[in-house]
């Protein structure tokens, strides 16, 4: 409707319309992922460095429409480790490095890798474990556990290579998305065994 004021007219060859717009059905395609068994459950050194302490599936190989830009990826811990007990966190695909965070866990116990600037790219019909590694604060003297995880389907960020559209991450085997979490690290101290050598002691 037009509404006017004044007392001017208008005049139009009535329906007014817009051009025609084609519509067309795109599908996205489909990523999976999933925690693996290694590596497993296993005690940790305090001060130690470079420690992997979880891998995760990226699959995409049940669709064959599109691969994925891995654009950022938050990991959750959720064991008793203090957020600035950790540090140094790696993310690597075999051999190779794909996101870093220098510093320490947020608040909220996370640690979210951005690859904005050059998103880590899955092709379709392929699969790949991501591991995150990092540093572990020396000095600990009590048992600590650290536990890693993928909390939500939210904190993985994934684009399709052909429809540009953001994929919804699904879990345990294209299943609804449940937290992935990885196996119980515990950190504790090292051991020294003194012993006397007979040959140079001997009674």
């Amino acid at each position: 409707a037009v509404e006017l004021e004044g007392t001017g007219t208008v005049s139009a060859s009535y329906p007014i319309n817009g051009n025609a717009m084609q519509y067309h059905a795109v599908g996205v395609g489909g990523l999976d992922i999933d925690v693996q068994s290694s590596p497993g459950a296993t005690t940790l050194i305090s001060g130690a460095t470079a420690q992997e302490m979880a891998c995760f599936n990226f699959d995409t190989t049940t669709t064959t429409v599109e691969g994925f830009y891995v654009k950022s990826l938050k990991i959750t811990n959720t064991g008793t480790i203090a957020n600035g007990e950790l540090s140094n966190f790696i993310l690597k695909e075999g051999s190779t490095t794909i996101g870093t965070y220098a510093g320490n866990m947020d608040g909220d116990s996370t640690v979210t890798f951005d690859m904005t600037a050059s998103p880590y790219f899955i092709d379709k019909n392929k699969s790949k474990n991501l591991c995150v590694s990092a540093d572990i604060k020396g000095g600990i003297t009590t048992s600590k556990t650290i536990i890693l995880g993928i909390a939500e389907s939210k904190h993985v960020v994934a684009s399709g290579d052909t429809t540009k559209g953001q994929v919804v991450p699904t879990a345990g085997n294209w299943a609804l998305f449940a937290a992935e979490t990885g196996s119980t690290m515990t950190v504790g101290q090292g051991t020294l065994t003194v012993a006397r050598n007979t040959a140079t002691l001997p009674d």
